[in-house]
């Protein structure tokens, strides 16, 4: 009896160990069979084509998945390697269903093979193959991700997986899964992530550079040096995120929602802010020159020597907000409501304003200093209002612009 194609082309018994992906990989040929169409007996009389026509292109694609399914079962990891790095060009070959029918495969033996928190520093070879053919597949091998939308696939699903330094440039992850993902080092940048869940992700020294995330989840992540600079980020949530000496400059952030996050020695100079939701928030150390904040809501946020200068502060609500130690003498906009001055309703300690400033009532019952100015129903004295600036914020003396 002759011997099963797949099997003898590959060189190795049926009965041998089968890898991760195999199951999906039977799963793509058994759907390409069921697919093709049944061959008609030929013609006599019809004239041999000197070009390759339909038929005989779907049996070389045929072929090719044969190809590397017999590969993705092989015990050996060159061939694993092998027929996993051939799937690109097959997925660029077949239509819809089998492109998304090898993207779940890969995506699965991703998460499968390297699971966020792994002992492992990097992932393993047939997970950086993986990797490496899916970023091909979801760039269309050129850079051009528009082919193959939301609208031809289903969303990625690379949820909680070791995603550490991988080279995701330019591909397109729109709506994709990345709940829990470590992305530690990875390189985002140019890439489509509109509406991506990156809740509870890990990103240190992740580059976002010009990458689009709009209305993408970040909530409940924690940033370490990522870049975001010129990144279009509209409407984005980033509730109850820790973002710790990370780039935002030029990006749009315009309506995104930090309330509730942490933002300590964040770089946001002539970010588009409008219409942010800072509700909550604790700013410190943070670099707002020339960002627009204008009709952004800062109500009960926390401000220690941020950098405002050119800043837009246009309509912008302070609502029980505590400046400390905030120069808003070279603010563009600044008006501060008599309504949010009530009783300990705002806290300004060693805040500088703009001269002949007029919104404060003057007969607000206050402390004034020079750059100075204190709620007396919060504090009695200057040397109260120092000790409670060094006690919340273990500030060093303010550095000049």
């Amino acid at each position: 009896m002759p011997k099963d194609r797949s099997t003898q082309k590959a060189g190795f018994d049926s009965s041998a160990p089968r890898g991760v992906i195999g199951s999906f990989a039977d799963a793509l040929f058994q759907k390409r069979k069921a697919s093709e169409p049944i061959a008609s007996e030929p013609i006599a009389s019809e004239p041999i084509a000197s070009e390759p026509n339909a038929e005989d292109r779907g049996t070389a694609i045929s072929l090719d998945v044969d190809e590397a399914i017999a590969h993705f079962n092989h015990p050996n990891l060159k061939s694993r390697l092998k027929g996993i790095a051939a799937l690109p060009d097959i997925a660029q070959a077949t239509d819809s269903v089998g492109t998304s029918t090898i993207v779940e495969a890969l995506t699965t033996l991703i998460r499968q093979t390297a699971p966020a928190g792994s002992i492992e520093p990097k992932p393993c070879l047939e997970t950086q193959a993986a990797l490496q053919a899916l970023c091909q597949i979801l760039t269309n091998s050129s850079g051009d991700s528009s082919e193959l939308g939301v609208a031809h696939r289903p969303p990625l699903n690379l949820a909680h997986a070791n995603l550490c330094g991988v080279d995701l440039s330019g591909a397109n992850l729109e709506q994709a899964n990345l709940k829990g993902a470590d992305l530690t080092g990875a390189n985002l940048s140019r890439a489509n992530l509109n509406g991506a869940n990156l809740k509870e992700a890990t990103l240190h020294q992740t580059n976002f550079n010009k990458a689009q995330l709009v209305e993408a989840d970040l909530s409940f992540s924690r940033l370490t040096a990522v870049n975001f600079d010129q990144a279009n980020a509209v409407g984005a949530r980033l509730v109850r995120t820790v973002i710790a000496t990370s780039s935002f400059n030029a990006a749009d952030f315009s309506n995104a929602n930090f309330s509730l996050s942490d933002l300590k020695g964040t770089r946001l100079a002539q970010t588009n802010l409008s219409g942010a939701n800072f509700h909550r928030a604790t700013l410190t150390q943070v670099d707002l020159r020339a960002s627009d904040l204008s009709h952004a809501n800062l109500g009960r946020a926390k401000l220690a020597r941020v950098r405002l200068k050119a800043a837009k502060l246009n309509q912008t609500r302070f609502d029980r907000t505590m400046l400390l130690r905030v120069d808003c003498s070279d603010t563009e906009g600044l008006t501060i409501q008599p309504s949010e001055l009530g009783a300990q309703d705002l806290f300004l300690c060693d805040v500088r304003l703009p001269e002949n400033y007029q919104d404060i009532p003057p007969n607000r019952d206050c402390v004034q200093f020079p750059y100075l100015l204190i709620n007396e129903g919060f504090f009695k004295d200057i040397d109260t209002a120092e000790a409670h600036l060094k006690q919340m914020c273990s500030l060093n003396p303010p550095v000049a612009e």
